[in-house]
């Protein structure tokens, strides 16, 4: 049986492929920037949800770990449309390296997120923030 922990969000990070739309381009492009700022490597699996997938209606995203120690991120392709798009990424990238630093067992916006997010964030004001 594959054990594995949900943590929802209302940002969302990773890169998504070309697609042609300026915006997620330039997602994407900020997405492997902000991966590589935080030395996540390899990244992670990235699933992308039409409007009946895996996510709630109100969710951009949810970043999964499994027990196995992979990862996932899921997410919504209305994140076209996202603004400050390098700090929703930096949000999203931090749970990951926390993570990857302490464990999966620390709360979702705890004090390990945060101070993972304040180092490593482009602007820590913007990402390290919750938006529930």
């Amino acid at each position: 049986m594959r054990h594995w922990r949900l943590i929802p969000l209302l940002l969302v990070s990773i890169a998504m492929p070309e697609t042609g739309k300026p915006q997620q381009n330039v997602f994407a492009k900020e997405a492997v920037e902000s991966l590589k700022s935080f030395g996540i490597t390899p990244f992670p699996r990235v699933v992308m949800e039409g409007k009946d997938g895996r996510l709630k209606s109100n969710e951009y995203a949810r970043a999964v770990r499994y027990d196995s120690d992979r990862e996932e991120l899921w997410i919504s392709k209305a994140i076209a449309e996202v603004k400050d798009i390098r700090d929703i990424i930096d949000h999203e990238v931090s749970h990951l390296a926390a993570w990857r630093k302490h464990g999966i067992e620390i709360r979702e916006h705890g004090p390990e997120w945060l101070k993972v997010c304040r180092a490593h964030a482009k602007h820590p004001a913007g990402a390290c923030v919750t938006r529930r």
